[in-house]
């Protein structure tokens, strides 16, 4: 678990190459394979999985997060279920599988009700959000965002700004509005 944390930790600044953390990742996730105990593997899937999320091939990590998940289900962990789930729909959609990751986004969405986790939830309605400007949908899409701004603002989060602004950009873009 200390391996996995450490990976973690060293990403958002990749301190040195990012075949450390990687690497560091990866090695963590073997072993806690080797130990027998769910738990730990699931919280070293977790932790460690933080790693590889910008540093790693998407196509990479979808075993990871598919694992991180059927683990979390397992073993009743609402919230790393959540949390795989959320990284999983990344993945499905960075390999081009967006039924698969809108299916997920709808999973994890629902548990976020549940749990009123509006750290996590924010995320999971912009993506909504982008679904629905991506289908067109443009006054839904623009609801959505507010409500995903609402969340995110709750927990004080600061990727919200940046996150939905991006999101406000692609929906003028595929609206064809460019002013």
């Amino acid at each position: 678990r200390l391996m996995a944390r450490l990976a973690a930790a060293m990403q958002p600044a990749v301190l040195g190459p990012p075949e450390e953390p990687i690497a560091l990742a990866r090695q963590a996730g073997a072993l806690a394979a080797t130990l027998g105990d769910p738990r730990v593997r699931l919280e070293t899937l977790r932790s460690a999985g933080g790693a590889l999320m910008d540093l790693v091939p998407a196509r990479d990590r979808v075993a990871w997060n598919r694992e991180h998940t059927r683990l979390a289900d397992e073993l009743g962990d609402a919230t790393s279920a959540v949390i795989g789930r959320l990284r999983l729909s990344f993945d499905l959609y960075e390999t081009g599988d967006v039924v698969g990751a809108c299916a997920t986004v709808d999973e994890a969405l629902a548990a976020t009700e549940r749990l009123d986790q509006p750290n996590h939830r924010w995320r999971l309605v912009a993506l909504l959000a982008t679904r629905a400007f991506r289908e067109g949908r443009f006054a839904e899409g623009e609801r959505l965002a507010a409500e995903a701004r609402q969340h995110g603002e709750r927990v004080r989060d600061p990727n919200v700004a940046r996150s939905l602004g991006l999101h406000h950009a692609t929906a003028l873009l595929l609206a064809g509005r460019f002013d």
